[in-house]
């Protein structure tokens, strides 16, 4: 299988990959070309889903490949939250329904959609808390909906799951929980995305009221349209997995590489 990859999944590509070249003309329409020899082949296209524009292209490149008789395995690490709400994403999907798909894969949807093979991150966060010695922190899921998540973590981790409760108003987010926790306690958050941060500062600032000592963050994708902000201050380590760009990298933020969980998909 040949993998290309675009300008938006750029940081994932592997020495022997092909990088597509999509210029624009002037009026922004896409121009397009695929080497000669990709015809008649299996290719394993990476690409990011985080404007509509990227929704276009992979469109475009949908056709291009079609009619080259090529067989598409789409890995699309990062699919805008905003986009994830099911009429919004089954709208975006239609045509991808094309002869020329044969899977559409992506990286901790947030709810499952029977069109996509959603990639579990477990195994990946996993090994890397168990490197670090980690395994004795508490999993804290920043609401509901990312319990499940968390649980299956802790299959592997053996460590104890904690769910707060998020609540948003006028005033902003307010974080509660019915569990009591240590205090001089250490604690991981494990979340799918993270963009503007209000939602993990409010769970970040809750953990350290109720006695907590240390917190580490992990969350897939690090959206962060306005940066890292002073949210981050405090914090042990921010780690992201690397389905976008890394923004930045020091002491504190880490980007793990799901280069290793893509090939799994193939």
């Amino acid at each position: 299988m040949i993998t290309c990859v675009t300008s938006s999944a750029i940081h994932l590509a592997g020495e022997t990959d092909y990088v597509l070249d999509a210029s624009l003309f002037c009026d922004g329409a896409y121009d397009i070309n695929l080497p000669m020899e990709m015809q008649n082949c299996s290719v394993q296209l990476l690409h990011n889903n985080r404007t509509h524009n990227d929704w276009i292209l992979l469109y475009l490149l949908v056709e291009k490949f079609a009619r080259c008789h090529c067989s598409l395995h789409l890995m699309l690490p990062y699919i805008s939250y905003g986009r994830q709400t099911p009429d919004y994403l089954q709208t975006l999907l239609k045509p991808l329904k094309h002869s020329a798909v044969q899977q559409v894969s992506t990286v901790d949807l947030h709810q499952e959609h029977a069109d996509i093979i959603n990639l579990s991150t477990a195994s990946l966060l996993a090994s890397d808390i168990k490197r670090r010695g980690l395994e004795t922190a508490l999993l804290i899921a920043p609401d509901r909906g990312s319990i499940g998540r968390l649980e299956r973590l802790a299959g592997l981790t053996g460590q104890q799951v904690i769910g707060l409760e998020k609540f948003r108003s006028s005033q902003g987010v307010k974080i509660a929980s019915s569990t009591s926790l240590p205090i001089g306690g250490e604690a991981v958050i494990v979340d799918d995305m993270v963009d503007t941060g209000s939602t993990l500062k409010a769970c970040i600032e809750y953990l350290f009221q109720r006695g907590l000592k240390t917190v580490h963050v992990y969350a897939t994708h690090g959206v962060l349209s306005y940066g890292i902000g002073d949210w981050a201050k405090g914090l042990a380590s921010l780690t992201f997995l690397n389905t976008l760009p890394p923004l930045e990298r020091n002491d504190t933020v880490r980007w793990l590489n799901i280069k290793g969980l893509l090939c799994k998909s193939d």
